[in-house]
């Protein structure tokens, strides 16, 4: 459940203060995981053969299961106007806590050939600061630098129990699924930027810009695992097998330039045409969970990659009608992939050399009248690894599908506002989205078909939102479909999205 609370201060003239404060917790039953057999795999998988139930919403895990998750944070703003230009300074801090507990194969072992229990927490406390200073725009030509500095505090640690209801003795398929083992990581992440943008009208409604980041990005990394028990028989199953117990300490610096240049044209009061070259960036790490103290300490590299776009901007008929339009392409480099490695039995991450996403995307909404409106957006994609060879399976999936990306996706939406009186409101909303098939691995194996969820609301309150009263439904045809699939020994250990829920909302402004 969110709060927040903003909070404006005029302290004089030219020199204001924003301080928002937030707060939210969550908790449930943690993760419904239910197995189903692999279609890519001759065979039925070990999960599967001892599940008792069909129903995919069924898990038929013996453990007590759950997830929270806390969160706190507090953003201040400072503004001062110094006639010819403007400073600004931005800080924040969030602070977090969440743990969950879980069965990874969703059946206990027995009647499951096997299962892991997976005990996760995780605690976080994050800062930034940024500090700019902007001119204004009364000229044809305008400015920006600023300062950027972030860290992060992160300490996590997931113990997996495993259990095996395998025959066999000492050495054989069962030894290598059964004990408990802890995998611990303290790290903390500092991340420097200093940036500058440069604009220009070139002609009247003709701008032109050009901007740069120097990020440097330095992470330090405290790793440790342990075995608590090796079982009845023997050895550890996921997150990793490990070998041997190992305590690391790591540490790595990367520095990217990423440069911007954005040509846009404003051809009339309500059209807007622009064309942008962008470069970004993303840093490197370390995994989650490894079998020893060498794969602990070889980082994945950062990602990096070039965003192309062209496009036009429009409110038309009075504003009454929105259509934006975007062609775009971005080619990665070292693009970070998270894939289930079969050997290490844990979700590891690794780097494609390159890859390209390309595309159309567009969003129109019309108002009707000035109590209805609808709304749509969609895009099409081509997304491909142009170069991936995976070193750990020896595997090439150059030419394959990215993960998770369908090649299209659309999204449809009504609005209705009817006043009651002066002072109070019904709001009512009805939405549906769909997204065509994707693969959930860069093998293009395992896959979940195209699907659509229908959400719509209704509520009442006051015009001026200060309070509402909001019944919501969420799924409403009870659709059927995945958000998680792990491929694990002939099985698809499968989470599967929530069926039709229903609810209602209280808000509120103080």
């Amino acid at each position: 459940m969110p709060a927040a609370r903003p909070l404006l201060i005029n302290a004089s003239e030219g020199l204001t203060f924003n301080f928002i404060a937030d707060a939210s917790h969550d908790e449930g039953g943690g993760q419904a995981r239910h197995a189903v057999d692999d279609p890519t795999r001759v065979g039925v998988g070990p999960i599967t053969t001892g599940q008792i139930s069909k129903d995919p919403r069924v898990t038929e895990t013996p453990y007590l299961q759950y997830n929270r998750r806390n969160t706190y944070g507090f953003t201040g703003r400072m503004d001062y106007d110094l006639g010819s230009a403007k400073l600004t300074y931005l800080a924040a801090v969030r602070i977090g806590d969440s743990g969950q507990r879980f069965s990874q194969a969703g059946a206990g072992a027995p009647p499951s050939f096997t299962d892991s229990v997976l005990t996760q927490s995780e605690k976080y406390t994050g800062i930034t600061q940024e500090v700019r200073l902007a001119s204004d725009k009364t000229g044809p030509f305008s400015w920006l630098f600023g300062l950027y500095y972030l860290r992060e505090d992160t300490k996590r640690s997931s113990q997996n129990t495993a259990r095996s209801a395998l025959p066999g003795g000492p050495g054989g398929t069962r030894d290598s699924l059964d004990g408990d083992n802890v995998f611990a990581q303290d790290g903390v992440t500092s991340n420097y930027a200093a940036f500058g943008e440069l604009e220009y009208e070139i002609l009247s409604g003709l701008t032109l810009s050009a901007g740069v980041r120097y990020t440097i990005d330095h992470k330090d990394m405290d790793a440790d695992a342990r075995i608590l028990s090796l079982g009845p028989v023997g050895d550890i199953l996921s997150p990793a097998p490990l070998k041997t117990p190992y305590d690391v300490h790591v540490k790595k610096t990367w520095r990217e330039t990423t440069p911007r240049f954005a040509l846009e044209w404003k051809a009339t009061p309500s059209i807007l045409l622009y064309a942008s070259a962008a470069k970004g960036f993303k840093g490197g790490g370390w995994q989650a969970a490894t079998p020893d103290a060498v794969t602990a300490s070889r980082p994945f590299n950062p990602e990096t990659a070039w965003n192309y776009e062209i496009g036009f901007k429009s409110d038309l008929f009075d504003r009454r009608v929105r259509l934006n339009i975007a062609a775009f392409r971005l080619d990665f480099s070292n693009l970070q992939v998270e894939q289930l490695d079969d050997v290490l039995l844990t979700t590891v991450v690794t780097n494609a050399a390159s890859a390209k996403i390309q595309g159309i995307e567009g969003e129109l909404s019309v108002a009707i009248t000035d109590g209805l409106s609808i709304s749509g957006s969609g895009s099409l994609l081509d997304a491909k690894y142009k170069d991936y060879v995976d070193r750990n399976r020896n595997l090439d999936y150059t030419g394959n599908k990215l993960a998770r990306t369908a090649d299209y996706q659309y999204s449809v939406a009504a609005d209705y506002k009817l006043p009651v009186g002066d002072t109070y409101v019904i709001k009512a909303h009805a939405d549906y989205t769909y997204q065509d098939k994707f693969f959930y691995g860069p093998e293009n194996l395992n896959s979940e078909p195209g699907y659509g969820l229908l959400d719509a609301r209704i509520g009442f309150g006051r015009a001026d939102d200060r309070w509402a009263v909001t019944l919501w439904a969420k799924n409403l045809t009870n659709k059927l479909y995945r958000t998680s699939v792990i491929p694990f020994l002939g099985d698809e250990a499968s989470l599967y999205g929530a069926p039709s829920t229903y609810g209602v909302r209280l808000s509120g402004k103080f």
